[in-house]
């Protein structure tokens, strides 16, 4: 490696060790020890991130870009390592914000926060944010060492909007504003459903589509566990959580549909009654309502 720099022959024992790895029998490893080498392959993927970061801030720095003809850090970036112009603007970004962000960028090195946690610290890093979050960044590193990823962007959100009570109160407000549902008949006779629920509204609307799909579930195991006694597990029930989530969604309406806007029951309630037979007994039913002499279930 004569003539190499150190930076470069570290890059080149990467790649030499990274060859190594396809070289590993990674089936011999002993089940117990495999959601370990998981673990680890993630602190690694965080080490190498923080790496990038400092490599890219690096060359912004020294103003190649600018002296190769590029407009922007991000061009010249593009340019180098032929990726997409989102990708080449995500490093830059992510550059940036990792050279103020001391606490970040070492657990990121250390592997005490995965990449993603880091891209929720990162998220939170706005102008008008960021001299509070370097105030506090040791505190929400440490939140992110040990909450797991969806309870680390409930809690970032809330301390966002509370060092930026205007913008909160802007995405509150656009949150309203882009509500909406929508729902249409499809050729075959279905009806596709989707939209976006305000916070409040759809947690209680969730909450309560929760609630009526685990009475399914339960009604689902208990059908099961008498069809199947013991032996029974998840795989047997007749219905996915999908196919209750509908269901249970059906429900909700049905119950509507039985009531005032006040509460109280309406006044043409509908009862719906579903009937259940095999075949023979269909058109054995059928025959008799059309006055046509069968004999069940020969014929």
């Amino acid at each position: 490696m004569s003539g190499m720099t150190p930076q470069a022959e570290f890059f080149e024992q990467i790649r030499q060790l990274m060859g190594q790895a396809e070289e590993l029998d990674w089936d011999a490893v002993p089940a117990a020890q495999r959601r370990e080498l998981v673990a680890e392959s993630a602190r690694c993927a965080a080490a190498q991130a923080a790496m990038d970061a400092t490599v890219v801030a690096a060359y912004e720095a020294s103003a190649e870009w600018a002296a190769d003809g590029h407009r922007t850090t991000a061009a010249g970036v593009r340019a180098e390592c032929n990726q997409s112009r989102a990708t080449a603007r995500r490093r830059v970004t992510h550059a940036r914000k990792l050279r103020d962000l001391d606490h970040v960028r070492g657990a990121l090195a250390a592997g005490e926060i995965t990449t993603d946690a880091a891209e929720v610290l990162l998220r939170a890093d706005r102008a008008a944010t960021h001299d509070a979050l370097v105030a506090a960044e040791k505190e929400l590193v440490d939140a992110a060492r040990h909450l797991e990823h969806h309870e680390l962007v409930a809690h970032v959100r809330a301390w966002c909007d509370l060092v930026d009570p205007d913008r909160a109160d802007t995405r509150a407000g656009d949150r309203d504003a882009e509500r909406s549902v929508h729902a249409s008949k499809t050729l075959g006779g279905q009806v596709r459903v989707d939209g976006w629920l305000t916070p409040v509204e759809g947690a209680e609307v969730l909450a309560e589509l929760e609630r009526l799909e685990q009475q399914l579930f339960e009604a689902d195991w208990a059908e099961a566990r008498h069809r199947l006694g013991e032996k029974a597990t998840t795989e047997d029930l007749r219905r996915t959580a999908a196919q209750r989530r509908h269901d249970a969604l059906v429900e909700m309406a049905r119950r509507s549909a039985t009531h005032t806007a006040d509460g109280g029951p309406a006044a043409r309630g509908r009862a719906v009654v579903n009937v259940l037979m095999d075949y023979q007994t269909f058109i054995a039913e059928l025959a008799r309502h059309t006055g046509q002499p069968v004999e069940y279930p020969q014929d």
